[in-house]
């Protein structure tokens, strides 16, 4: 997040020209001048996108109490998600395959990384989270803990 607030200071990061009433304008450093037209500010985009994500994330896990590092995985993919779009969006030079962004590959890659281990940790009925199997009847028998009270 601070990261991308520097950004904004170096103007690095920007995206293509718009005419959005929020675009950016973008200084030469070398030479002081502005260039014409405003730009996506992609650094901005990419900051609020993680916090939402991270937002998103948190009252899940809240939820569904993900276990063995699901709630990791499912902010990767979030944030590899809003990655993918931003990349998409950016004007400044990058190595490319094909013409498209490395980033964008790596943001895809990474993505269905993550969604893989995430479906494929997902707690399964007849099956111990340490990963044991459990017969119906144990797993009918088990109960939730109470929920936490406070005692004044």
């Amino acid at each position: 997040m601070i990261g991308r607030l520097g950004n904004w200071f170096n103007n690095e990061v920007y995206g293509r020209v718009t005419t959005l009433p929020w675009g950016l304008e973008v200084h030469d450093l070398r030479t002081g001048s502005t260039l014409p037209g405003l730009y996506h500010p992609a650094f901005a985009y990419e900051a609020l996108w993680n916090l939402a994500v991270a937002a998103l994330v948190w009252r899940l896990d809240a939820r569904f109490r993900f276990r063995r590092g699901r709630a990791f995985a499912l902010y990767v993919m979030g944030y590899t998600a809003g990655r993918f779009w931003i990349e998409l969006l950016r004007a400044d030079a990058a190595n490319t395959i094909l013409g498209i962004r490395v980033n964008v590959f790596t943001a895809a890659t990474v993505f269905l990384l993550a969604a893989l281990y995430f479906a494929t940790t997902a707690d399964r009925p007849g099956v111990a989270p340490g990963g044991g199997a459990v017969t119906l009847d144990e797993a009918q028998s088990r109960k939730p803990p109470p929920p936490l009270t406070l005692h004044t």
